[in-house]
């Protein structure tokens, strides 16, 4: 197989991992004839690229080098034999029971002992979790995790853990009669069943060159009920406090509750993201589609897995689907830092971490437009673009964002491609005309700022 190199107009080539997908059948559908049948030689191109683009494309070119090039060694980011992966921003070491540690190089602190999975009974219901009588908790800690590299190259590494957790089958008897005489959750007894069950959990660790987040990937194959599977997250001498994201707003709230409080148990709602820390230095985790969490003993628990089989809230209605049996995976990026999660600005990349850029193959042509097009440009240390649509109307385009921080912030805007900018409300509604191709505007605490280009 020959040699390629990635380019991009006027700022070269960039570092790619080339794999051979194999030949393949193919056809064309040109205008000037009929179907055009063809074998080619498919490759995967995987390549690291830090963007300057707000809004557009850019055109990149795989190109074959025919003399074959000395290329220097590249360094790989897993090591096999020490279970580590390692790039410029942290290392990641990984332990016998699957857990894992991370030292942040940039601070020198170290976050022992990750990832963590907790299984308890859950006799409540899709509304509310209640912790079965029984009191316990089955955990990995004492497992005996394997583990293997399945990717490792210059630009990427993704470890497997893979480990097996026995817990009880269901809740025992007493489930069924109190949901029969309509005990309310708080006030239910039952406990879990002598029946046993194993449960598969596969993890997966990536890290990526340049990144400053250990990207986690988990599979639990499920076959119990009634029970709810949380990943720990510990933070050394935490203090009493953390940060979790609401809708355009990230919130301060106690590690335990008050003593007015009424729930079984102090579960939180989070958008996106939740972080600890001790004053020094803070571990935040971004989620994709996570939405539970609680403050335990120093630690950031995560809900990974509920199962349950009833609605709640009128009557007995029953879910068995909600005991969400086989298949289920979670993901989530373990961010560690300086201060807490608005010092450390970190929140943007939680909110940055599930926007992929879409790439895809076009055919060789020249090509009317350029190679490169932005549509915006806009600075702002810490606020957060949360929405880049068309307008309603079709005449232009809406940009939004919040500044989650306790102090204002400037934003500056530039664009070459839209006549008008205008302020508006978050119904498009045009509230005041700031100019055209270059607007700064004050942003203030907790402020939504709505801006239309047309």
């Amino acid at each position: 197989m020959p040699t390629y190199r990635l380019e991009f107009p006027n700022k070269g080539s960039v570092p790619i991992e080339v794999q051979d997908a194999g030949v393949r059948f193919g056809y064309d559908l040109p205008r000037d004839g009929f179907r055009r049948p063809y074998y080619a030689r498919e490759l995967e191109v995987t390549f690291s690229y830090d963007s300057d683009l707000y809004l557009g494309y850019e055109c990149g070119f795989l190109v074959p080098v025919e003399e074959k090039q000395t290329e220097a060694r590249k360094e790989l980011i897993g090591d096999p034999s020490m279970n580590t992966l390692e790039n410029e921003a942290m290392k990641v070491m990984i332990h016998r029971n699957g857990s894992y540690s991370i030292l942040d190089k940039t601070t020198g602190f170290e976050y022992r002992h990750l990832g963590i999975y907790e299984d308890v009974g859950d006799i409540g219901n899709e509304y509310m979790f209640k912790a079965s009588s029984d009191g316990v908790r089955y955990t990995t800690e004492a497992c005996e995790a394997s583990i293997r590299i399945i990717e490792n190259n210059s630009l990427c590494a993704t470890v497997e853990i893979c480990q097996t957790l026995s817990v009880p089958a269901a809740a025992d008897e007493r489930l069924k009669e109190e949901q029969e005489r309509l005990v309310w959750h708080p006030d239910r007894k039952a406990g879990r069943s002598k029946e046993r069950t194993d449960i598969t959990l596969r993890t997966e660790l990536t890290l990526e060159q340049g990144a400053k987040g250990l990207k986690v990937n988990v599979n639990i194959d499920n076959t119990a009920k009634d029970h709810r599977m949380r990943a720990l997250f510990p933070v050394e001498r935490a203090r009493g406090n953390h940060y979790a994201d609401s809708i355009y707003e990230i919130v301060e709230r106690p590690n335990t509750p008050d003593p007015k409080w009424q729930n079984p148990a102090f579960d939180h709602h989070m958008q996106r993201l939740v972080s600890l820390d001790n004053g020094e230095y803070g571990l935040t985790i971004a989620t994709k589609g996570l939405h539970e969490y609680e403050i335990v003993s120093d630690s950031i628990a995560v809900t990974l897995l509920r199962s349950v089989g009833e609605l709640g809230d009128w009557g007995l209605f029953e879910t068995p689907e909600a005991q969400c049996f086989g298949q289920n995976e979670a993901q989530f990026v373990l961010l560690p830092h300086k201060g807490d999660v608005l010092s450390a600005n970190v929140y943007v990349a939680a909110y940055d971490d599930p926007v992929e850029p879409t790439v895809i193959q076009t055919e060789q042509s020249m090509g009317p437009l350029p190679h490169a097009t932005n549509l915006f440009q806009w600075s702002g240390e810490g606020l957060v673009l949360t929405a880049c649509k068309p307008t309603m109307d079709g005449r232009g385009m809406i940009l939004r964002w919040f500044n989650p921080k306790r102090e204002g912030e400037a934003l500056i805007v530039q664009s070459t491609h839209f006549l008008q900018i205008y302020r508006c409300t978050i119904l498009e509604e045009q509230i005041e005309k700031l100019g055209t191709g270059n607007v700064q505007i004050e942003v203030r605490p907790q402020e939504i700022v709505t801006l239309r280009f047309e």
